[in-house]
């Protein structure tokens, strides 16, 4: 009997300490990593299709520079989890950005896709893709817009 209460009593010392080095300690905010697909629709749109990103943020957590002829630049962030404008928050506006959620699950991932539009013809343009808590990068592109 005494065996098999020291038995019983080690196995639950063995799965405690199994339990606490499962669980993480704190939470770390991670930002995710993608890329996107650019396509240039006229002289004044273009779209990104998103691809993977892993793992896929709110469009809240995400935030969008543009930068216009390597001079001005122009910051935009996500009003809410839904298709939408864009909201202009710092720099020069450059565009208009639409963000539609082809899945409607709030999440930015594959096949979502922002619609940028009134570029300015014969512009170049770079575009990055912020994790907006820390603007740490997460994909980037340059595009040029054909003549008007």
């Amino acid at each position: 009997m005494f065996v098999s209460i020291v038995v019983v009593l080690i196995v639950i010392a063995v799965l405690t300490a199994t339990v606490l080095v499962l669980m993480p300690e704190e939470e770390e905010e991670i930002p995710p990593t993608g890329n996107g697909w650019l396509a240039i629709l006229n002289s004044t749109a273009a779209k990104v299709d998103f691809r993977r990103i892993v793992p896929p943020p709110r469009p809240t957590e995400l935030r969008i520079t543009l930068e216009m002829n390597e001079t001005f630049t122009g910051s935009y962030r996500f009003q809410n989890d839904e298709d939408g404008w864009l909201v202009f928050e710092s720099g020069m506006d450059l565009a208009t950005i639409y963000y539609s959620d082809l899945a409607d699950n709030r999440e930015v991932n594959m096949g979502d896709r922002l619609r940028l539009e009134n570029l300015y013809p014969g512009s170049e343009y770079s575009m990055r893709i912020l994790w907006a808590a820390t603007n740490e990068l997460i994909a980037e592109g340059k595009f040029k817009m054909p003549p008007g």
